[in-house]
């Protein structure tokens, strides 16, 4: 895969495509910023996802103990 190169937003220098940091100034380069929006997408679907199962889940107990009588 061959390397494309960029320009640092900061001090606009080249740099490869797909570099974290500058090497020249340092900076961050958008595909961190990427990273971490990927991440906290993920973490709110999976919190999604858990919420609806246990709810699914409390419904089924309080289903269960209404049909046994409880």
């Amino acid at each position: 895969m061959s390397e494309r190169l960029i320009n640092c937003n900061v001090c606009g220098k080249n740099i490869a495509n797909n570099a974290v940091r500058c090497p020249h100034c340092g900076a961050t380069t958008s595909l961190t910023k990427k990273n971490y929006k990927l991440i906290v997408v993920i973490i709110i679907i999976a919190i999604i996802v858990f919420a609806i199962i246990g709810y699914q889940n409390a419904q089924h107990a309080s289903t269960m103990q209404m049909i046994r009588g409880f």
